[in-house]
């Protein structure tokens, strides 16, 4: 994957591929995902922030089930 120039387009197509579409939300989702800052609690611990999400939009759209497959 680390060769391939389209691994962004890559990603963001085989992410819930049950869902035909919305691939601006799905990029949002991902981006969500692999980015984040570390906290440091003591110079030994470290843990990634949670992120929170909110989506938006009419019944039917598939929300629940992109959220799913994102956790």
């Amino acid at each position: 994957m680390r060769g391939n120039p389209n691994i962004y387009y890559s990603l963001v197509k085989s992410f819930c591929p049950t869902i035909y579409g919305h691939e601006l939300v799905k990029a949002g989702l991902l981006l969500g995902v692999i980015g984040g800052s570390d906290k440091n609690l003591a110079e030994e611990s470290t843990f990634r922030e949670t992120s929170h999400v909110l989506l938006l939009g009419d019944p039917g759209l598939g929300k629940s089930q992109l959220l799913k497959y994102l956790h």
